[in-house]
């Protein structure tokens, strides 16, 4: 059996989640790596910079503490899928519920892989095609405190397949926003706290943790928003992301962020990975584009996300 073309894909689409410039020194990647991708085309857009960016729940992925933006009597509901090459496949949901006056419910899915990639022996003969497929089903509670405080945690089920192969494993988020003000916000998060992959072949691979950080400002009553994130994932270099918003008529929205990894023991950074994208949302319904321009041979990723927002607005 030909083998590299599997490898390959798998080489590929994993290393989405690590900056090239530092793959060869060392950095490991850990399992279900694609929860280190943005899933909606707003996050991607933004490059990921959305810790503590409540506006239409966009941090949820990196902070289950932004389900505390879904005001009571509310309801949420988002997919997004994606245009990738190689045959590589990423798509999530996210819905949210409030319940009560101080506790909000999300459940999300993602699923991420690769379809059909061709596999031949040593003389060329066909032997079908290769899948390999990983999934997330996490679930969210974020309750609101005192002093414009939020908490929130997740429990995440991982379940990944390839040949043979199958593993299953548990992590875990915990998140915090704070709003002192109406025009600032300020997030904190620790994702994949103890995730783990067990294999049936008795292997298991470790989901790296990541501590996140980051702090959000609107300006021009809300017009214009930013965003500035620190991440340090485990065995992984720094990350910076800067993101941007600019929204007229309350409506229509374009977005823009870079990211870049930064090994300060050495004082070596990546080159960055860039975002940019738009995004309509009217009365209870949005769409949103997001392309995703990575500092790698991945080459561009389309992503498109629609949103339904029932119940009241957001705060």
């Amino acid at each position: 059996m030909d083998k590299i073309a599997v490898l390959l894909a798998l080489t590929v689409f994993e290393a989405a989640a690590q900056s090239s410039n530092f793959a060869s020194v060392g950095y490991a990647a850990g399992g279900a790596a694609y929860l280190q991708l943005p899933v909606t085309a707003q996050a991607a857009s933004l490059c990921g910079a959305a810790t503590a960016w409540r506006d239409n729940l966009v941090g949820t992925e990196y902070n289950p503490a932004i389900y505390d933006g879904l005001t009571e009597g509310s309801y949420f509901l988002s997919g997004t899928y994606s245009l990738m090459t190689l045959d590589r496949r990423h798509i999530g949901v996210d819905a949210a519920a409030s319940v009560g006056s101080y506790l909000v419910v999300g459940l999300s899915f993602i699923n991420a892989g690769v379809n059909a990639i061709p596999q031949t022996n040593d003389v060329g003969d066909s032997l079908g095609t290769f899948n390999y497929n990983e999934n997330a089903v996490a679930v969210s509670v974020a309750g609101r405190l005192l002093w414009h405080i939020s908490l929130g945690a997740t429990l995440r089920y991982l379940n990944e397949g390839m040949l043979n192969g199958n593993a299953n494993g548990l992590g875990a988020d915990v998140g915090a926003t704070w709003q002192p003000v109406d025009f600032l916000c300020v997030g904190v998060s620790v994702q994949n706290i103890g995730g783990t992959l067990w294999w049936n072949t008795g292997h298991s691979d470790p989901v790296l943790t990541t501590f996140r950080a980051g702090i959000e400002a609107s300006f021009l009553k809300n017009s214009l928003r930013a965003e500035l994130d620190m991440l340090k994932p485990l065995q992984q270099p720094e990350e910076a992301a800067l993101g941007l918003q600019y929204t007229l008529f309350n409506i229509v929205s374009v977005r823009g962020g870079m990211s870049l990894d930064i090994d300060a023991a050495s004082m070596h950074s990546s080159y960055p990975d860039y975002g940019v994208g738009v995004g309509v949302h009217y009365s209870f319904f949005g769409f949103d584009y997001g392309l995703w321009i990575p500092d790698s041979d991945l080459g561009l990723t389309h992503k498109f996300t629609i949103s339904f927002l029932l119940g009241n607005p957001f705060n």
